[in-house]
């Protein structure tokens, strides 16, 4: 698996040695009597310039997740290491290393009291604390918002590294699967199975490539990993990806090996973060459930916004009138060949409750449309955005649907124009309340 603690152990076989933090003290550069040396990273940026670009961004969503953006890219330790040193591991905490240093901020600075991990840091005895950008802030006497235009420019000339490039390698690997497994479901024998069940969907071939559609065999279980060696892939960034689960007698198996239908998951920027994924069953395969969701551990915040197809900002802010909460990512492809394109789903997270997709959501339309059958049930996500919005649920409205809340029964039973006559028949969602 990718983690900060393998991806410091391949830096110096990437050429970029010098970056690694050593568990030994660094004498010169952690002496308490090392000052801090101000502006020594680079230059003052005037922060009209950077501001500027945002003038246009009325509710401030696309500044908020520029910063955020920033802040995942950004290495608390890399600042610290070019200002003060590190003397000493600290603890590490699931895959996150954690290191001390002497503060520059106290004069109690005789002791190791200052903690700084990949996004924070915090000091025991003066009680300064916070992200990355706060504590170059600091240093340099700058605002947070100077900080921020600054260091932006920083990580864009390439003067700090950040960590960036550990996602840059994630997102490179995930494309070549996606590559990998578009070109094996279209082209090759092994995927001529896969194609007949699909065009017995109603899947074109146009659509597997609108949404590059991949599949995986169920043998040999390590055709991916083969093709990224010969492509020059070093074996161990294979497992920091997750693309081999396991090892058996030394043999690479694939994560995703096993007669599996695959959905990439992208973003607007092309960037490939995993797949859904259904295990076929020949022709018995139910498509309207039991897709598995896996995407790379990295990123964090530019993953908490991924809904599925991932809209492009601020060309899709607020695109269509309506849009369809999907209960399957295969409901979208489904839809997509009917040609009904004003649908989404939303990717699972860690916390139902997350309001970062559904901000995703709500700037994509005006209106979302929750499918509920005749019992009152609905997508988990769709009861969800109720009970989060509050006083924002007054742009959910609800459509009804055969059992089990399928929308792929109202497409199978009276094609593209039934499903579009229903989403305009939607009500609003205190009506349908009584």
């Amino acid at each position: 698996m990718l983690n900060r603690r393998n991806f410091l152990k391949t830096l110096p076989a990437l050429g970029m040695g010098l970056l690694v933090p050593s568990r030994r003290p660094n004498a010169a550069a952690a002496s308490p009597e090392m000052p801090i040396r101000p502006n020594s990273i680079g230059p003052v940026i005037p922060v009209e310039q950077r501001m500027q670009e945002l003038a246009t961004d009325d509710d401030g969503v696309l500044a908020r997740e520029r910063w955020a953006d920033l802040l995942d890219d950004l290495d608390c330790v890399e600042i610290a290491m070019r200002y003060f040193g590190l003397t000493e591991f600290s603890r590490c905490v699931g895959d996150v290393n954690f290191w001390r240093s002497y503060c520059p901020f106290c004069g109690f600075n005789t002791l190791c009291t200052l903690e700084i991990g990949p996004e924070s840091f915090r000091c025991d005895w003066c009680a300064a604390a916070g992200s990355t950008i706060e504590l170059y802030a600091r240093i340099e006497g700058l605002s947070d918002e100077d900080a921020r235009c600054r260091l932006e420019v920083l990580l864009h000339d390439g003067t700090l590294v950040g960590r960036r490039p550990e996602y840059e390698h994630a997102w490179s690997l995930m494309g070549e699967a996606h590559q990998f497994y578009n070109q094996l479901l279209g082209e090759s024998a092994e995927g001529a199975g896969v194609r007949s069940i699909l065009t017995e969907q109603g899947i074109s071939p146009s659509t597997i490539q609108q949404f590059m559609l991949g599949y995986a065999p169920a043998a040999p279980t390590d055709l991916l990993s083969r093709h990224l060696l010969e492509g020059g892939y070093d074996p161990e960034c294979l497992q920091y990806v997750s693309l081999k689960a396991e090892h058996r007698s030394n043999a690479i198996v694939d994560r995703y090996a096993g007669g599996n239908l695959l959905i990439p998951i992208r973003d607007a920027f092309g960037h490939s973060w995993g797949f859904f994924q259904k295990a076929l069953d020949g022709g018995k395969t139910n498509f309207d459930a039991g897709w598995i969701q896996s995407t790379v551990p990295v990123s964090e915040r530019r993953r908490r916004r991924l809904i599925f197809p991932q809209p492009s900002w601020p060309q899709d802010f607020r695109l269509y009138e309506n849009v369809l909460l999907a209960k399957t990512p295969w409901e979208v492809v489904a839809l997509g060949e009917a040609g009904i394109e004003n649908v989404a789903y939303i990717l699972e997270s860690t916390s139902v409750h997350d309001p970062i997709p559904r901000r995703t959501l709500l700037a994509l339309a005006n209106n979302i449309v929750c499918p509920i059958d005749g019992e009152g049930n609905g997508p988990t996500a769709a009861y969800d955005l109720i009970n989060a919005l509050g006083g924002d649920s007054v742009r959910l409205r609800v459509v009804s649907v055969p059992s089990k809340w399928s929308v792929i029964q109202l497409l199978t039973s009276g094609g593209a124009a039934t499903v579009q006559e229903a989403m305009a028949r939607a009500i609003p969602l205190h009506q349908w309340r009584g």
